[in-house]
């Protein structure tokens, strides 16, 4: 997945506010920002991931 163009749009840090799965290989995150605003990203799924998690991006 490539949510750079998105994540160069919100301040870090990226805060899980709600996992979605889109499929077995794919979870969607809402993520808050610095500035409390909401977005979402598609990326591969990770289980270890969960509601109030710092979010890192990965490359």
């Amino acid at each position: 997945m490539n949510n750079v163009s998105t994540f160069n749009q919100y301040q870090q840090p990226y805060h899980v506010y709600a996992v979605g799965k889109w499929n077995t290989q794919f979870s969607v995150y809402t993520l808050i920002d610095a500035d409390d605003k909401y977005f979402t990203v598609k990326a591969n799924s990770n289980n270890a991931i969960k509601k109030g998690d710092v979010y890192v991006p990965s490359n």
